[in-house]
């Protein structure tokens, strides 16, 4: 069997099953950034110098509008920022919940963006965040989380 992670090929083994482990990667390969290129992209995402809290991938991003929102109210200046494309029904769930809730100012969409592109939206990042109300658990075999710890 093929595995990801060192759990299973131990669980495996235990059932006296041969595995092999190959740990997933990050899609999103390392760029070459231009002196001043990032604080650039900072100051367009967070114009007020907010911290830029990231998130990326196929996640549960209406999870993090409450927190967005709770930081906020305790003072915390911070801009929530979005990197990929969004389902229609996904983006017009965020932009709701962020009109409603007067957090609009704080959120920043990217859109899809290309593989240098996620990899300057990451490095400019403060945060990143991965939040999933469905899977449960903690996992390290995510492409974005792999992508946003090789981004620093």
């Amino acid at each position: 069997a093929v595995v990801s992670t060192e759990l299973a090929v131990q669980e495996l083994h235990t059932l006296g099953l041969s595995a092999t482990r190959i740990p997933v990667g990050s899609n999103i390969r390392p760029q070459q950034i231009v002196s001043g290129e990032i604080e650039k992209l900072r100051a367009e995402v967070a114009p007020h110098g907010e911290k830029i809290i990231a998130t990326f991938g196929i996640r549960e991003h209406e999870s993090l509008l409450p927190v967005l929102k709770k930081l906020l109210e305790t003072g915390y200046e911070a801009k929530l920022l979005v990197i990929g494309k969004l389902s229609d029904e996904k983006r017009k769930t965020l932009m709701q919940w962020a009109k409603e809730n007067h957090l609009w100012p704080h959120l920043y969409l990217t859109g899809y963006q290309n593989e240098a592109a996620v990899w300057r939206y990451l490095r400019c990042a403060d945060v990143f965040v991965l939040l999933e109300d469905d899977r449960g658990g903690v996992c390290t075999k995510s492409g974005s989380l792999a992508a946003a710890y090789a981004a620093g």
